[in-house]
């Protein structure tokens, strides 16, 4: 499906060019698990490091109590 000289393929527009002027845009229409992991990874050490200082201020609650 072309609109004003764009092309349209799989979601993502490919190109347009009006007037001399030539713009391309690259896009992955499915990201690959390589760009998951860092994300998971950072959530995944940001539970830990919540969940510990959680924990530890539990502890110090129930040490003041006793």
């Amino acid at each position: 499906m072309a609109i004003g000289g764009a092309t349209r393929v799989l979601g993502g527009w490919t190109g347009f060019a009006a007037n001399n002027l030539r713009i391309r845009v690259y896009g992955a229409v499915i990201p690959e698990p390589q760009e998951y992991a860092p994300v998971f990874g950072l959530f995944a050490l940001d539970f830990v490091i919540l969940r510990r200082h959680l924990q530890k201020k539990r502890h110090r609650q129930q040490a003041t109590i006793s």
